[in-house]
């Protein structure tokens, strides 16, 4: 996704999982930043976002419930993989209404 110069990367899971590989944000990153470079593209920031989706039935409930966790990372340094960071984080409970 891009907005006036902000890149985000999305990689997105249908289940919580404790951890990820990196690698997975980090190329894509690697990747719109040298599109700036050798393109002239005016790209200011390029950041990543890791979204996870878990769907699921509680007791008793007749209709599933969605929980969305977004966690939004940067790389400090462009050209160091463990360089990560977490800016924010949410986690959203969809309802049916």
């Amino acid at each position: 996704m891009e907005y006036q110069g902000v890149v985000t990367v999305l990689e997105a899971k249908n289940s919580f999982r404790r951890d990820f590989a990196i690698y997975q944000l980090f190329h894509p990153f690697k990747f719109y930043l040298s599109q700036s470079a050798k393109y002239g593209i005016p790209i200011t920031e390029v950041n990543a976002c890791y979204v996870l989706k878990q769907t699921g039935r509680g007791r008793g409930q007749a209709m599933p419930k969605t929980i969305v966790r977004l966690y939004l990372y940067r790389f400090d340094d462009p050209d160091r993989l463990d360089s990560l960071s977490l800016v924010r984080k949410a986690e959203y409970r969809l309802q049916r209404r």
